[in-house]
This record gives structure tokens, sequence and C-alpha cells, in this order.
């Protein structure tokens, strides 16, 4: 095990971020090469800040100037534990070594070793594998993930914009057009972006908020006036989802706001709940308040169970944890829409025509 044991005991890490992250969490962040941390802050600024604290809750290290073929030899030869799931196209077998588990992805074949007792997370990416600098972000973001969800926070599967402190909720399914209608309303209301397809929900008293979530967005360059879009983010989802995108493009946060003169806000109280729907014939060029059993119906068809985040707890997990998820999503949904009106709306012909159709839901504030 000497390998293992080489990584576990190196502190010589040159380049070192401290970020405040959603939930209260601090994490510091350590690698071996500067890339790892552009592409970190790339993605999680503004909702993670860089802080100049040496006090923080969580340590991640990223080596990748090391021996990998010994190290996942010495991986490989250790107690074989069992498979988990680890993203939507990833599994890993997972090993223990003393206190601490270690994940070999069976795809990429990324090595995680998380040390509960030490706080302690050390990630080896393979340097075969086209997303190496993408491991250390999505694992900051699972670990985040798991502190809001710990905080009774829900996620949905919506978008969320703000409007001098009037959020609208904007959720559905895939492909109807929450992307679509959020860069519209960005555009035409001089909101505020919160998030895109991901948005956690929290209570505080009869209050709901709206939590934003860091990640890329993937986008018709016609949602755009003058159909503008900047620059491709450099992300290896490029190259490896045509199929997915059908045309689209992916652009960052930052790019987002340069493209259409908005800023960011982390959360937004939620005011009004809009579902796009892009479908119904009758509803082209229209918007109709629902009531709210139908809007809990549709958020309730909507929840998607989290498969992919509880693998890397430090802390431990309940064996029901994705039952107990539904249950809190569907009483956090059924309190939200007997007090937070909703409504349809279908396809528009202009920006113009959107601001007529969403201009008495706004004039509601």
């Amino acid at each position: 095990m000497k390998h293992i044991e080489q990584v576990l005991s190196n502190q010589d890490l040159a380049y070192v971020v401290t970020l405040d992250c959603l939930g209260g969490i601090s994490i510091q962040v350590r690698s071996d090469r500067e890339t790892v941390l552009s592409f970190l802050r790339a993605y999680v600024t503004p909702y993670f800040r860089d802080t100049t604290s040496t006090v923080y809750d969580l340590c991640i290290e990223t080596y990748n100037n090391v021996d990998f073929s010994s190290l996942e030899r010495d991986v490989l030869s250790l107690d074989f534990v069992g498979i988990v799931p680890v993203h939507y196209n990833e599994t890993a077998s997972v090993y223990r070594y003393y206190d601490i588990r270690l994940y070999h992805y069976q795809q990429t074949r990324h090595i995680v070793v998380v040390q509960p007792s030490n706080r302690r997370v050390v990630l080896i990416p393979s340097q075969d594998s086209i997303d190496a600098d993408y491991l250390t972000m999505r694992i900051v973001r699972q670990i985040v993930e798991q502190t809001l969800k710990r905080k009774n926070c829900v996620h949905v599967h919506a978008a969320a914009v703000d409007i001098d402190g009037f959020g609208i909720l904007m959720p559905g399914r895939g492909g109807t057009g929450k992307t679509t209608l959020m860069i519209s309303l960005l555009q035409v209301l001089g909101a505020n972006y919160v998030s895109n397809d991901k948005t956690f929900l929290r209570t505080s008293g009869d209050e709901f908020f709206a939590i934003g979530w860091p990640q890329s967005i993937n986008v018709f360059p016609t949602s755009f006036a003058r159909n503008t879009i900047p620059h491709e983010f450099s992300h290896y989802q490029h190259t490896e989802w045509p199929p997915y995108k059908m045309g689209k493009r992916t652009i960052t946060v930052a790019e987002l706001c340069t493209a259409v003169g908005c800023n960011v806000s982390s959360y937004t109280n939620i005011r009004a709940i809009v579902f796009p729907n892009k479908d119904e014939i009758d509803l082209v060029g229209r918007i109709r308040r629902i009531p709210p059993e139908r809007a809990k119906d549709m958020l309730s068809g909507i929840f998607r169970p989290d498969l992919y985040t509880w693998w890397l707890s430090i802390d431990g997990i309940s064996e029901n944890r994705i039952e107990r998820e539904e249950r809190e999503y569907l009483s956090v949904i059924k309190t939200m829409v007997e007090e937070i009106p909703a409504y349809e709306i279908g396809t528009y012909s202009s920006l113009e025509q959107l601001t007529e159709l969403i201009s008495p839901v706004i004039q509601l504030r």
C-alpha cells in the first residue's frame, strides 16, 4: 500500500482556495495544478465565494502528478466492498483500507479517497480521461448538495429568476422550455439570474425561497435576442454530448449574464410559479392561472430521486434517504402551492408578447 500511503501523507500542494459555499459550509480545495482551481471557479462563481480564511469544515485535495498506474494497482488489491452509482453515467467500485473508503470509477478510472475521521477527500483523476479537471468541481458540488439537504432544502427540476425580490420559479420536465423562458425573462424584465434546471427550495415561516445552483447552461442560440451568444465554455461536454444537446450550446452563468446584461442572485423569495407549456395549442400566446391541486400534481410529476449524491457522505446517511427526500419534497410543494399563485404559459411569438403575458403576474407584488 506504499503508493496510497504516499499520497495520503503528502501535503505539498501549491494551489489553494477556501470557498464559502451554499448551506454555510466552508471547503478548502488544494491542487497541484492551477487549472483545477480555475475550472472550479468558472463553475461555482458567484454562488461559492473565495475567502482568505484558514478555518474550514472539509478539505478536498486533487493530485494529478502522481504515479497513477501504481496507485491504481494498490487500490485494486484492497478488500472489495461493492459497486455504487456516482453519476448518471458512471459507477464506482468501492474498496476499504482501515477506516478509509476508496472509490475506483469504472469508466474513467478516477480514484476518490474518503477519510471521514480527518474530514478529508483526496482525488486522483485519471489523466487519460477528458473530464479530469471536472472531477474536483463535481465532488465539491456533491458535498454542498448534501449540506443543503441536511438543512431540509429540497431540489426541484426548475429555473428561477429574481425581479427586485420577486422570484419566479419555472418548473418542468426536460425539453418543456424552462431555459428558453428563463432567458427571455432576463431579457425583457431586467431580472437577475438565480438558477437553471436545478433549484433548491427552502421554507422560512410562510415564505418560500429558491436557492440557485452552479452549473453550466445548455441553450439554443435562438433563445437570445438577435441570436447573439457568447463563446463556448472550454468543457468536455461540447465534444461528448452532441446527440443530447441537439444543437444547443454550453455556456457558463457568467457568460449568460454577459450576453443578456444581467446579474446573479444566489436566492430569491418565490412569489409566482410559472409552468412553461409549449405543447397545448389552446395556450399559444396565452397565460392562465391554475388551481393549487393542479400545480401540486405537476410538481409531483417532476420529482427526480437523488441517486448520485450520498455515496460520498462524510457524516453517514440513513438507509431510506431517497424515500425521505421524496416525503420532504411533497410536503414542501403541497404547502407552497397553497401560498403562491401558479400559472401555465404557452409559446409566445416575440419578447414583446411575453412582456404583455407576464406583466399581470409581476404586478401582483
